[in-house]
């Protein structure tokens, strides 16, 4: 119940545009939470909504800080390299772009790339953290590097027929455009 009433709350939220209701509900689902076991998945995925709303919020210092939160508890719970974790380390990674903490982004998002490149089956999570990574490297000014990184993520969706889901679209195929730009 608390996962279906956070997520019908922030799909609501941002149909609304109106996310105030939305992080009360999510406040609430906390505290709700707090009663159950850590490795319960609605604690986790309560966290990550809290997360994905601060961010759409643009209060990116407390979705950082949630997605802390949510990576220690992947870590404890899953392990230094379970696929959740990966996919956490890929969000976090933008929230800490998003702050300009380049440093801290790239860190992120190469340990989320690490991750799935261990994982045969994790083809279109390891994309989206490549992409991420890409779009770290470019933001830095580290053009050659987001470039490789950009070209490699390509290459891996060519060859694996890979469905990019959403990993790669018009829009960061533009970004790629962009550096022959610079």
């Amino acid at each position: 119940l608390i996962v279906e009433r956070t997520k019908a709350g922030l799909q609501a939220a941002k149909k609304r545009g109106s996310y105030t209701d939305a992080d009360r509900q999510f406040q609430a689902s906390l505290k709700e939470a707090d009663a159950f076991d850590e490795k319960d998945e609605r604690v986790r995925d309560t966290m990550r909504q809290l997360a994905e709303l601060k961010e759409l919020r643009g209060k990116l210092t407390e979705a950082a800080e949630v997605w802390a939160k949510v990576l220690a508890l992947d870590e404890k719970v899953r392990g230094a390299s379970s696929p959740e974790l990966g996919e956490d380390l890929t969000y976090y990674a933008s929230v800490q772009r998003k702050l300009g903490k380049l440093n801290d982004a790239e860190q992120s998002a190469t340990r989320a790339v690490a991750i799935f490149e261990k994982k045969s089956d994790q083809t279109a999570h390891l994309l989206d953290a490549l992409k991420a990574l890409g779009v770290v490297y470019q933001s830095a000014g580290k053009y050659t590097e987001a470039e490789a990184t950009f070209k490699k993520a390509l290459s891996i969706a060519e060859k694996t027929g890979a469905k990019t889901g959403g990993a790669f679209t018009a829009p960061q195929l533009e970004l790629l455009a962009a550096l022959y730009k610079d």
